[in-house]
């Protein structure tokens, strides 16, 4: 069974959401837009063994090699004012192949895209209502209004 946990936090809050570069020593050095599944998987282990021993880090590692616990990369949500989640996914990356190459603008509408409204997924590009680096689809903008 999937789960979803969900972390509220407050406006402006101060996370370094680490991007390895490989030109960098493979360090920490830049910031990412949204925590790749790798990059938390480090910190939960990090953050445990700071606060554990070996044996329960060990057990932890464990569970993600037996398939008992699972993650994938973290990613944004809006609530709306009914309680309910829109999920935003990163812009897939054949998103500019649907546009025409006679629309430039266009084009350079869909490059500046950074999440998508998980409701948008299988839709053409048509479909998708830009305000700024998101796309989102009707039915979330009427939630939201």
């Amino acid at each position: 069974m999937m789960k979803i946990k969900i972390l509220k936090l407050k406006p402006n809050s101060r996370f370094h959401l680490g991007k390895p570069l490989l030109d960098n020593d493979v360090s920490l050095t830049d910031t990412d837009v949204y925590p790749h599944s790798d990059v938390l998987f480090s910190a939960l282990v990090n953050n445990l063994a700071s606060v554990k021993g070996k044996e329960t880090v060990d057990a932890f590692v464990n569970a993600f090699e037996d398939g008992r616990i699972k993650i994938s990369s973290c990613f944004y949500c809006i609530e709306s004012s009914d309680k309910s989640y829109t999920f935003l996914l990163p812009k897939p990356a054949n998103a500019t192949n649907q546009v025409s190459l006679d629309n430039y603008d266009e084009i350079k509408g869909v490059k500046k895209i950074q999440f998508v409204d998980s409701n948008l997924l299988g839709e053409n590009v048509a479909a998708w209502k830009v305000d700024g680096n998101l796309a989102l689809s009707s039915q979330t903008l009427d939630k939201l209004k």
